[in-house]
């Protein structure tokens, strides 16, 4: 035999020894739950997946497609709806800190959110904050009604320049739950994962809002993702990466120190890792694996600090004026007791003088309750119920019922994935056990959860997909079918409700404020109401949007006196919140209206 035809049946038997038996880098893969292209991760023997296999390429054309459905539908939301409540305040406040290094108008408010928010309006032609008295004078509320109804640039357009950032960190989130989700439960479950973040009205909506929700949830998730990352795999790089995303955490939201017990936690967690640059040799002997690591996670933390400090840009309010007078007072920490008094009492000395008074507020907000609309109660301490229940109400049907069976499938497919989704549903409880604890804000405070709830249900459409051909289609018709309450509710997003609590029937009896009404369907109503044939209402209005701006003609309801003709009346109002009586609407609630104006407006013809 010839050698060159030797040494071809050797390649071909080698090449049939390499299909049976997987090269042991992708037998570690596979036991360490990753995802190795060619290897089976079912039962039984499959044949290698080529590049021009459809198989493998689906996973990938659904992410890129899925993303780009998630941006289209947070753009028109944005296009399409006037400004919420807050965001009034947040645009003006982060435009002012760019302009002028104050940020003193926001204090309750870290300043890293309203300034990303803001950044693109120093693109436009707006006066300059410290020539306007109101700024001067910390008359915040009508410095910023000024900036966004009363200036050089039209409003409709500073507030989606000012929307747009937060859109932009809703594809990077999208991005980084696929990424993460492929890595963790293979490229189905990140297909899953993202699938749930795309069909969310709930986060879509406060995605595609001006204010700081949705951005914390963002760098939350890759300070979580980044620090796990840093801690397989120590090298300097991805401890400064780790600590910038945590830092920029810290600097979104006051409640993202609960990172802090979530980075620990990850330190004992027990999968493997490896030390290199810049321990190297050096690394210490104390603790085995866990010595390098806590080293690491205290430089991650130390960079944070430092993050920290360069947002505020090292400035404090000496430089321009005292801060908010309630926050000078010591009464603001009393009700916190002896611990909250002595953390921040600590904290002070780590942190920018801002982000200090920001806690101290926090701690203030939180003892002093908030009112609140749930199931027709109202009050301004809200029950421990209030919070699951919002969660229940907002969500999507596939999570409600997906995690459960995640949990179920976890427990019963091996320790290495319970113990995947036990770290995964740390950040979810004390998430949820901290917004418990500061009172009931609405929904969005549970908006940080979300992406590790999206990757543990997206985690079993992966482990469904892997069992074959049609497992797969299934899947794919099952996501359509899905698609059809995020499409029935757009674009209403903010005021979404699953079917399982009965959709859009009753939906103002149930929840209020930002789970339903924010002020922001000004627009719909002057839509509405030139269907109607523009009548003249008497107009009942929730926010901070400018309702002269709208072509209707209307009169504003100031008392509680019955009327007769058209009423227009934000949801909020006639549930009594933020009312000195709660009652003053009754006598609209015994009506029916006529039409609804983008779900939070009511719209009654009284006779």
């Amino acid at each position: 035999m010839s050698g060159s035809r030797r040494a071809a049946i050797i390649s071909r038997a080698s090449g049939r020894d390499k299909a049976i038996y997987p090269s042991r880098s992708n037998i570690d893969l596979r036991l360490a739950g990753g995802y190795a292209p060619g290897v089976t991760q079912g039962r039984g023997t499959e044949t290698e997946l080529d590049d021009g296999n459809l198989s493998r390429r689906l996973p990938a054309y659904l992410a890129a497609s899925l993303l780009t459905a998630l941006i289209i539908q947070a753009t028109l939301f944005a296009a399409l709806k006037g400004p919420s409540f807050d965001e009034v305040i947040d645009i003006a406040a982060g435009y002012a800190y760019l302009r002028t290094g104050t940020y003193r108008l926001c204090p309750e408010h870290p300043a890293l959110a309203t300034a990303l928010s803001s950044a693109p309006l120093l693109l436009l032609d707006l006066r300059d904050p410290a020539e306007d008295p109101e700024f001067s004078a910390q008359r915040r509320w009508q410095f910023a009604l000024g900036t966004l109804h009363q200036n050089r640039t039209p409003a409709a357009r500073i507030l989606f320049l000012a929307r747009l950032p937060s859109i932009l960190l809703l594809g990077l989130l999208g991005w980084l739950l696929y990424r993460f989700g492929a890595a963790e439960f293979g490229p189905w479950g990140g297909v899953g994962a993202l699938f749930l973040l795309a069909t969310s009205p709930t986060f879509i909506a406060h995605s595609a809002l001006a204010t700081g929700d949705s951005i914390v949830a963002v760098f939350s998730f890759a300070a979580f993702v980044s620090i796990r990352r840093c801690l397989d795999r120590i090298t300097w790089p991805r401890i400064l990466l780790a600590g910038a995303a945590l830092g920029a955490a810290l600097a979104s939201k006051m409640t993202a120190f609960i990172l802090l017990p979530v980075a620990v936690m990850l330190v004992f967690t027990d999968r493997p890792m490896e030390v290199t640059h810049p321990f190297g040799k050096a690394a210490p002997s104390w603790g085995g694996r866990r010595g390098p690591a806590m080293i690491a996670l205290l430089l991650v933390l130390l960079i944070s600090v430092l993050t920290l400090h360069g947002i505020y840009l090292g400035r404090i309010f000496a430089d321009h004026g005292a801060p908010p007078s309630y926050l000078n007072d010591p009464a603001t920490l009393d009700p916190g007791g002896r611990l909250a008094r002595a953390a921040l009492a600590a904290t002070e000395w780590f942190v920018p003088e801002e982000y200090a008074y920001g806690l101290r507020e926090l701690v203030h907000s939180a003892s002093r309750g908030w009112p609140y609309f749930l199931l027709g109660q109202t009050g301004s301490r809200s029950p421990i119920w209030a919070y699951p229940y919002a969660a229940a109400v907002k969500s999507r049907e596939a999570v409600l019922l997906g995690l459960p069976i995640a949990l179920f499938i976890g427990w019963r497919t091996g320790r290495r994935r319970m113990r995947l989704v036990q770290m995964l549903l740390v950040p979810c409880l004390l998430l949820l056990g901290l917004a418990v604890g500061g009172g009931y804000h609405g929904a969005r405070n549970l908006l940080p959860a979300c992406p590790f709830l999206f990757l543990i249900v997206g985690g079993v459409a992966g482990g469904l997909a892997r069992r074959g051909r049609r497992a797969r289609w299934g899947l794919l018709v099952g996501t359509a079918v899905a698609m059809a309450p995020c499409l029935i509710s757009f674009p209403d997003y903010l005021a979404y409700q699953n079917f399982l609590a009965g959709g859009r029937g009753g939906d103002y009896e149930r929840l209020g404020d930002s789970d339903l009404d924010w002020g922001q369907d000004l627009p719909a109503l002057s839509r509405r109401l030139r269907d109607l044939g523009h009548p003249p209402v008497r107009l009942v209005y929730f926010g901070r949007d400018d309702p002269r701006a709208y072509d209707f003609p209307f009169q504003p309801l100031t008392d509680c006196k019955p009327v007769k003709g058209y009423v227009a009346i934000s949801a909020t109002h006639l549930q009594g919140v933020y009312l000195p009586d709660p009652n003053c609407f009754a006598w609209l609630r015994r009506q029916e209206p006529v039409a609804r104006a983008g779900r939070s407006i009511l719209i009654y013809h009284v006779r």
